[in-house]
C-alpha cells in the first residue's frame, strides 16, 4: 500500500509531492494563528521562531512546483528545514522542562534609571514589547505543549521526506535524480 501511495505521489509527478508539502505550512500556520488570535494565547519568542521553517517550506514548495529541474536540491533543503524545525522545537521543549536556560530573547531586560519621572517610566514601559517567558505553557492538547506537537510533527515530516527521497532515488528516472546526488 505504501509502495502504491509513493508511486502515485512521486513517480507520476514530482510536483504532487511539492503540492502536498505546500499544504503542510498552510495547515500548521493556520492552527498556530488560530490559537494565537482566536483563542487569545500570546506566543513566546521561540514560538514565533518555530513558524519560520514553515514560511520557508511554503516558499520552497512553490519553487518545487514551478521548477521541477531543481526538485532534488529543494528536497534536500526541505529535509534540512524539517531538521532545523525539530531542533528549535526540541530546544523549546527543553526550556519548558527547565533542561536548558531561557535565551535572552525570552526575557525582558529593562534597566530603569532612577532619574526618570513617573511619566517617563510609564512612557518607557509602553514602548517595551510584550515578551512572554518561554518556560510558560499556556496551551496544551492531550497534555502536550505546542512545542512538543511541533517537534513530533517536524520529526514525522522529516522521516516522510527522507523516505520519499530514498524511494525517488531508487525508482525515479536517472536524468532527474542520479545515484550520486541521492
Amino acid at each position: 500500500m505504501i509502495d502504491t501511495i509513493l508511486k502515485g505521489l512521486i513517480l507520476n509527478s514530482y510536483r504532487r509531492f511539492f503540492i502536498v508539502l505546500a499544504i503542510v505550512p498552510i495547515v500548521s500556520l493556520s492552527f498556530a494563528y488560530y490559537v494565537e488570535y482566536i483563542l487569545g494565547v500570546v506566543p513566546c519568542t521561540l514560538c514565533t521562531y518555530q513558524r519560520w521553517p514553515y514560511y520557508i517550506l511554503f516558499f520552497l514548495s512553490i519553487l518545487g512546483i514551478s521548477f521541477s529541474r531543481f526538485s532534488n536540491i529543494l528536497h534536500k533543503v526541505i529535509i534540512l528545514n524539517f531538521a532545523i524545525s525539530a531542533l528549535i522545537s526540541g530546544y523549546h521543549y527543553g526550556i519548558e522542562k527547565e533542561i536548558f536556560s531561557e535565551p535572552k530573547t525570552c526575557k525582558v531586560n529593562t534597566i530603569m534609571s532612577k532619574n526618570l519621572s513617573v511619566k517617563e517610566r510609564i512612557k518607557l514601559l509602553e514602548t517595551i514589547p510584550v515578551v512572554k517567558s518561554c518556560k510558560v505553557v499556556p496551551f496544551k492538547i492531550m497534555d502536550m505543549s505546542m512545542a512538543v506537537m511541533n517537534f513530533l510533527w517536524s520529526i514525522l515530516l522529516l522521516l516522510f521526506c527522507c523516505v520519499v527521497n530514498l524511494y525517488y532515488c531508487k525508482y525515479a528516472k536517472a536524468n532527474i535524480c542520479s545515484r550520486s546526488s541521492c
